[in-house]
């Protein structure tokens, strides 16, 4: 019988520096995946990417080894090709700049089911990696994880069956934040193919972001999305950006062994509420045409305003688990199920004032859901 390896846990922080930030030379570069925007447009998938310098640019898309989409665009810097979206579960993006192999770029996209929600609750496992607070370091991140053992020299996972958690705030200050959301994005999938697992667990900022507060964005970020003439946070509306699908289908609980992860914490509220049911809510909301339009006053949802307040209190509420700043305790409650464990916290803590929380109280419409 195979003897069983020491629990490790390894709690890493990866707040944003002023003295680590990147110089403005080493943060311009906007090519390959640093700028990055991909999403869907009906039966379509639009392809937006950055060239180093202003030229023509190309892009091929292949599924397995049958190249579908090959296409050139005019001399620029930004650049968009659309194609009719293949029915293959996973695409392959090639590009960058014509004649220029510094500016060749490559990109897996996942054509994952959005009807199909993350396991939440696990067993124990033998090693255990957290990291938190990323805010657009790639490079620190990746020092953290070479160190840590899960990736390589080459930025692919080497874990083996190690469990990643990243606990939420991907989003704001940092260089990088595009650049590192494609890496974890990879990363998940290389994990899971290895036998271990890439948690994310989202964070308030990455509601922040997703939600229309734009007020804690790096350097680098509104330079994206101004030489595609939007706003940074069109980037990832859940309904279009392959992004932002897969950050919405990610829970903001979860449990591995007695260990109950969230960004901020867990109030009285959810004592009752098994990691599911948070999960559950979380996507469901995000589904809703209100979860992207949170910031924008001429629109009114077809909710009643009890419903409007679950959705503030939810997402932006003092004791949501975004928001919610305590120290914690975890305890399995009585049921059948592993999988069915709930939260148990004690009943009175401060927290930490929210830096932002757009005003919803005068919606009112429809049913009440």
């Amino acid at each position: 019988m195979r003897r069983r390896s020491a629990f490790l846990l390894t709690a890493l922080l990866l707040g944003a520096s002023p003295a680590l930030a990147q110089s403005p030379t080493e943060a311009a570069g906007l090519e390959g995946e640093h700028g990055l925007w991909v999403r869907y447009v009906g039966d379509s998938t639009a392809v937006s990417w950055i060239t180093r310098t202003p030229a023509a640019g190309f892009l091929e898309v292949s599924t397995g080894r049958r190249v579908t989409f090959q296409t050139t665009t005019p001399a620029g810097s930004a650049h968009t090709a659309v194609f009719v979206t293949p029915r293959e579960a996973a695409l392959t993006l090639r590009y960058g700049t014509v004649g220029d192999p510094a500016d060749r770029h490559e990109t897996t996209i996942r054509r994952d089911d959005p009807a199909r929600a993350p396991r939440v609750a696990w067993g124990a496992v033998d090693s255990l990696v957290v990291v938190s607070d990323i805010h657009g370091e790639l490079e620190r991140l990746v020092t953290v994880l070479r160190n840590a053992g899960v990736v390589d020299a080459d930025r692919r996972w080497s874990g083996g069956r190690k469990h990643l958690v990243v606990l939420g705030d991907i989003f704001d200050r940092g260089p990088d934040v595009l650049g590192s959301l494609w890496f974890l994005y990879r990363l998940e999938s290389e994990a899971q193919e290895a036998g271990g697992r890439l948690h994310v667990v989202l964070g308030n900022h990455e509601i922040m972001v997703m939600q229309g507060d734009l007020r804690f964005l790096g350097e680098r970020d509104p330079r994206v999305a101004t030489r595609y003439g939007v706003s940074f946070d069109a980037l990832f509306r859940p309904k279009e950006s392959v992004l932002a699908r897969w950050l919405v289908g990610r829970p903001a609980l979860m449990r591995i062994g007695d260990a109950l992860f969230a960004h901020g914490g867990v109030s009285t509220d959810y004592a009752e509420w098994s990691v599911e049911q948070h999960l559950d809510t979380l996507r469901a909301y995000a589904r809703e045409e209100l979860f992207s339009r949170w910031a924008d006053s001429t629109y009114h949802p077809p909710l009643d305003s009890a419903a409007v307040q679950r959705r503030i209190d939810f997402l932006w509420g003092e004791r949501s688990v975004f928001w919610y700043r305590a120290t914690r305790r975890a305890t399995r409650w009585k049921g059948t199920s592993p999988a069915c464990s709930r939260i148990s916290t004690p009943a009175s803590w401060s927290w930490a004032t929210r830096p932002w929380r757009p005003s919803r109280s005068a919606m009112t419409g429809g049913s009440s859901t």
